[in-house]
């Protein structure tokens, strides 16, 4: 049976991704995203980050395709993955 969680929870359905977990990428990390992932998140008006997993993701609630890539996960290391 598939997991399904409210809105707000990370959409990688990652076992710690709790809304409380989900942070709004700022300036400071943004700049830190390689340029052709800055430039999606900035053409479609933010995006967030679960702390848990690193999974970046666009802001706007119905972006379809909206999963970026991770950012220092625990699972797949530091920097930028894909």
């Amino acid at each position: 049976m598939p997991r399904t969680y409210p809105p707000g929870y990370c959409p990688d359905r990652c076992s710690g991704g709790r809304s409380d977990r989900q942070m709004t990428v700022q300036e400071g990390m943004l700049y830190q995203l390689p340029d052709t992932v800055r430039a999606e998140i900035t053409a479609h008006g933010g995006a967030k980050r679960c702390t848990y997993c690193g999974l970046v993701y666009l802001s706007a609630p119905l972006q379809m395709g909206g999963r970026l890539g991770f950012w220092n996960s625990g699972v797949r290391g530091q920097g930028w993955a894909d």
